[in-house]
């Protein structure tokens, strides 16, 4: 065997070998991908389980209450209005910003409990009635966030132009602290809004 026929069937055999390699990693990816959707059923099927099934109004029968509920949401707006002010305070601190963080977390999961994860489960769990006022908390909680939106971006333009204008112009020192604080309280009131539209509207969430 010549030198160039044994550089051809080095050649062959290595595009041979990287061909199968790369149909083992397309399986091995399919595989993986395969075992996550798999994992990711089973979690929400429990979750729905858990939270749609007699057991949860016996866990969490306080909060099926509407005026519980109605609490439980004026709560949880105070704790995104905590922690925009404490970034805005005019000395913040790392510590007012994390416990108010905290507490608006505390307050998203009981928001949660208290909607029955209707707002978080997926379709095929969901009958009629619960996908109706899903979608309606959704919308609903769309038109606020836009609304309250609109309103902080009108002061704002109101507050820069007025800065701007005079001789000297002055525009306020705003830290990285308010920066932070202000990027919690929207992510957690864009988490938290439509589970709170839904606990608030709903009369009763028993089955």
């Amino acid at each position: 065997m010549t030198n160039e026929t044994k550089r051809r069937w080095v050649v062959l055999w290595g595009l041979a070998g990287g061909r199968a390699n790369r149909r083992s990693m397309k399986e091995s990816v399919a595989r993986a991908t395969a075992a996550q959707n798999e994992s990711v059923e089973r979690s929400a099927a429990g979750a729905a389980a858990r939270a749609l099934g007699p057991d949860h109004e016996r866990r969490w029968g306080w909060l099926m209450r509407r005026r519980s509920r109605r609490v439980l949401v004026v709560a949880s707006v105070a704790t995104w209005a905590l922690l925009l002010a404490g970034g805005l305070a005019p000395e913040p601190t790392w510590e007012r910003t994390a416990f108010a963080f905290l507490l608006s977390v505390a307050c998203y999961f009981l928001l949660r409990e208290a909607s029955r994860l209707i707002t978080e489960l997926p379709e095929t769990y969901l009958d009629e009635r619960q996908l109706r006022i899903r979608d309606e908390s959704f919308t609903i909680a769309y038109k606020v966030l836009s609304g309250v939106l609109g309103v902080v971006a009108g002061l704002g333009v109101a507050g820069l132009v007025i800065a701007s204008s005079g001789d000297t112009p002055t525009f306020p020192a705003i830290g990285y602290e308010a920066g932070i604080a202000a990027a919690l309280s929207l992510g957690m009131t864009m988490q938290s809004l439509p589970a709170a539209v839904l606990a608030w509207r709903e009369p009763d969430l028993q089955q």
